[in-house]
């Protein structure tokens, strides 16, 4: 599926997309990172068994670094493309996202503003929280969650949306706040609403 930050398979006639979610740079590298030490260790693993081999078993570090080469150069392919389909848009409408679980195949889920009631943003870790960079939810009005078990930030229904790798996610979390109110409540003033740009407070307009 060809992705396009200025539409999306699906837009309703008159839909004004307000942000492209694109997934922060950061985070490919993070992933090329882990996949090419993958790649990396097989090669260093053939090498050590080899070492410990009579002469004549070369092949097994041949093997090792044809593994490793294959893996690094499928595996990079295989994320690139990926992340090119995988896109999230919020509309004046709903919040829809499109997530690539493989090359071959993208999962499209959406929430419209009239089920959204709830928005909550966290850091998966430290470092993320340090460069801005987190995950935002959007709970449905189906999230039902047990009041005998303690209420986590990163529980998650079928029906919520689940923005990961969002440069600052916390102003994105107030922005989408900021939608549903008006939505409910001032649906007139929805069409003044500016889009979200992902910049500092006095910077973004």
């Amino acid at each position: 599926m060809k992705v396009n930050p200025d539409s999306f398979y699906g837009q309703q006639e008159g839909e004004t997309i307000l942000y492209t979610l694109i997934p922060h740079p950061l985070t490919l590298w993070l992933a090329l990172s882990k996949l090419y030490l993958g790649a990396l260790a097989l090669i260093v693993t053939g090498q050590i068994i080899t070492a410990q081999l009579p002469a004549g078993f070369g092949g097994v570090a041949a093997t090792g670094s044809l593994t490793g080469l294959a893996l690094a150069v499928l595996g990079t392919t295989a994320v690139m493309q990926m992340r090119a389909k995988s896109r999230s848009y919020i509309t004046d409408r709903r919040i829809i996202r499109f997530y690539a679980h493989n090359p071959f195949a993208t999962a499209i889920r959406s929430l419209n503003w009239d089920q959204a009631v709830k928005v909550k943003t966290f850091p998966p870790n430290i470092v993320f929280k340090m460069a801005r960079i987190g995950t935002v939810i959007v709970h449905s009005k189906s999230t039902i969650i047990n009041n005998d078990q303690p209420i986590r930030e990163n529980m998650v229904n079928n029906d919520d949306i689940e923005l990961e790798e969002v440069f600052y996610y916390k102003d994105l979390g107030n922005y989408i706040d900021k939608i549903i109110y008006l939505y409910n409540r001032q649906p007139a003033n929805l069409k003044n609403l500016k889009p979200f740009i992902p910049k500092p407070k006095g910077l973004r307009y």
